[in-house]
């Protein structure tokens, strides 16, 4: 069956479409307002788009532009805290559109941890951190608009490392969830399966 975009409802395409491309990594974004009040919110339009230099983009709905989009536009800055099983509840919370000046860390028990490079600090209980600078926001529609962030740190636990001079990461202890649908559905990456590269015969 076909559903062109402009024929068809917005309701009915927003769920397809969210339903369809999945998983989806979530950005557990920290961001900190011109007056220094810091905000902790969740979005899984995420993802990463390149690694040289290594480039996130987050989408956001006008209707849900909150406090986060807000901070970034004013002082170009956010940590991207990457979620695991173990901070999935607390991520969830953290999705609650709460008032401006409520700074959802406290609210919510989440321990602050110094950035290195930008002014937002990073979540504690998160294993990764990614410090960004704003690149550049595109108004994609009417209702809602993307922003490109460069990552300028990353802070790993050592306890994910596997191979110092590769620095490959422990999958098995990184367990990082993902969003489903929209009808509150995560992910695990405990079943995975291993592909190479295919290669050219060289005749």
């Amino acid at each position: 069956m076909d559903y062109p975009v402009a024929e068809t409802g917005r309701a009915v395409v927003s769920c397809l479409i969210k339903s369809l491309v999945i998983p989806r990594p979530i950005a557990w974004i920290t961001s900190m307002s011109a007056q220094g009040c810091i905000n902790a919110a969740s979005f899984s339009f995420f993802n990463m788009m390149g690694d040289n230099p290594p480039v996130v983009a987050v989408g956001f709905s006008h209707r849900l532009l909150r406090n986060t989009a807000q901070n970034i536009m004013e002082t170009g800055a956010f940590v991207i805290n990457l979620v695991t099983e173990e901070t999935a509840q607390v991520m969830n919370w953290t999705s609650l559109p709460v008032p401006a000046d409520v700074n959802e860390m406290e609210m919510f028990g989440l321990q602050a941890r110094a950035s290195a490079h930008v002014a937002p600090p990073q979540i504690a209980q998160a294993p990764v951190s990614l410090e960004c600078s704003l690149l550049e926001t595109v108004n994609t529609g009417q209702e809602q608009i993307l922003m490109v962030g460069r990552v300028i740190a990353l802070r790993i636990e050592d306890a994910l490392i596997q191979d110092a001079a590769k620095d490959y990461i422990k999958e098995d202890a990184f367990r990082p969830i993902a969003r489903m649908g929209g009808s509150g559905t995560y992910s695990r990456t405990t079943d995975t399966f291993v592909m190479e590269r295919p290669v050219l015969p060289q005749s």
